[in-house]
């Protein structure tokens, strides 16, 4: 009997002391259980990017709408990228491979302990296993409807988010989609790159576009709007742009080239077509002349002083055969950087500096194909005379920059309510023609003096 107690004594005790055991360990940091995975918003895991590249701590996961379009190929193989929501921030995702989530999947990525890196101006997730990503449903996302000036100023908020904007044209690639293309908006620009391989790669983008939607991605110092295919880009109401940039300078008098530096008080053509201009208020400059700090130095440059608004002051006149159905041109130009500018002809020298109440604007008066005034009040019209049609650009008072007037050609009703005639006015419409005045404020220090220089100008059709 007392054996037995014995052993009944010592199987407790054993007992209490594994129990023991057991508690110490519990009560200690060796806890194998796995750790409670919970989703982060984009925006408070991009907060944790503050370095090149961290790692994100365990329990971790994102989810949302793919807005790429692997099927298009305008996107690496490799990355996706994911917006949590409409009107919520997106960001990129490169995987360690490829994989087969398409455009609105709806995707849960596993990001515990991993990369988040800072590349060319962009927070990523960089090379995630694929393994970490699932499919959880399908969905959609609304493009962020937004301005050029707002994607400027959102540019760190909104990248990697689907965006939508109206622009005034794309251009590069020599009109095919390839490359790095040009989006232009008023004065900003930004790009829209298409990938080696995309699907729609080498076809032609429409001569005019009017919107563009896409992923909004940041390079360095320059934005970009990616769009996924060419359903992204909107059609504008234009059917035909021809641009002209002075180049390529011919005498009418025998089609013998114009050398630069050269006045411009001769007729002279272009490719796009001929140009008239008067007395020595014009002339054709390289670009390393006076402004080689923001222009292309070996470029040729059309310059002009500052003259009197009216039919008898010096402009720029169009003189094409092909104008019809023109329906707005965009003038790009800036006031000159230097200090002072030497006419070619009678080497007169116009000294001057751009102070602050300085300003450049030009003026835009639209005329009959045989250069009579649209509003017929004799030759020699004021401006007074003038006005009701004559079209003034903004004052801008910087120097060194190029801005973009638009005239946007009136139709027959509008010019006959300003008083043209009915005749006249059918007359211009079949084949719109115009000046271009330099009707700038004059420069300090030289009362005849306030020049500027012509970028380019666009014709839309």
């Amino acid at each position: 009997m007392k054996t037995k107690i014995t052993f009944r004594a010592a199987g407790l005790v054993l007992l209490l002391a594994l129990g023991m055991t057991s508690c110490k360990k519990n009560n200690g940091n060796d806890n194998t259980g796995p750790v409670p995975v919970d989703n982060i918003a984009v925006s408070d895991l991009k907060k944790l990017s503050t370095a090149a590249s961290v790692t994100v701590p365990d329990g971790r996961k994102i989810k949302g709408i793919v807005i790429s379009d692997a099927s298009a190929k305008n996107i690496d193989a490799k990355s996706i990228v994911l917006q949590e929501a409409t009107d919520k921030p997106g960001i990129i995702i490169n995987f360690d491979g490829a994989h087969n989530f398409a455009l609105n999947d709806e995707v849960e990525v596993t990001i515990s302990k991993q990369q988040l890196s800072q590349v060319n101006g962009e927070i990523i997730l960089d090379k995630i296993p694929v393994a970490n990503a699932k499919k959880t449903g399908t969905g959609a996302i609304t493009a962020k409807v937004t301005t050029a000036a707002d994607l400027v100023t959102n540019q760190t908020a909104w990248n990697g988010m689907l965006v939508s904007l109206p622009v005034d044209g794309l251009t590069g690639g020599n009109g095919k989609f390839t490359g790095n293309l040009v989006v232009q908006k008023g004065n900003q620009t930004f790009g829209s790159k298409v990938l080696s391989g995309a699907t729609f790669e080498n076809t032609d983008y429409p001569v005019s576009v009017s919107n563009i939607t896409g992923i909004l991605r940041i390079d360095g110092s320059n934005l970009r709007v990616d769009i996924r295919t060419t359903a992204d880009l909107a059609s504008g109401p234009y059917s035909r742009i021809v641009t002209e940039d002075f180049q390529n300078l011919k005498k009418v008098s025998d089609g013998s080239a114009i050398v630069v530096p050269s006045t411009a008080n001769a007729p002279f053509t272009t490719a796009v077509g001929q140009w008239l201009s008067t007395a020595q208020s014009f002339n054709f400059y390289p670009g390393a002349t006076y402004d080689a700090t923001f222009t292309t130095p070996t470029r040729t440059y059309l310059y002009a002083f500052n003259t009197s608004v009216n039919t008898t002051g010096a402009s720029l006149r169009s003189n094409f055969t092909n104008n019809q159905g023109l329906k707005k041109v965009a003038i790009s130009f800036a006031a000159t950087s230097a200090e002072k500018v030497v006419t070619v002809l009678s080497q007169r020298e116009y000294a001057f500096t751009f102070g602050t109440t300085d300003s450049v604007k030009i003026a835009v008066l639209p005329i009959l194909p045989d250069n009579m005034p649209l509003i017929d009040a004799g030759d020699n019209m004021s401006y007074d005379a003038v006005k009701p049609i004559l079209a003034l650009s903004p004052a801008y008072n910087q120097k060194g920059k190029f801005f973009t007037f638009e005239y946007t050609i009136p139709t027959k009703d509008e010019l006959i309510a300003k008083g043209v005639s009915a005749d006249r006015a059918t007359a211009f419409i079949a084949n719109p023609q115009f000046r271009i005045y330099n009707a700038s404020r004059p420069f300090t220090g030289s009362p005849n003096a306030a020049p500027i220089l012509f970028d380019k100008i666009v014709f839309y059709y």
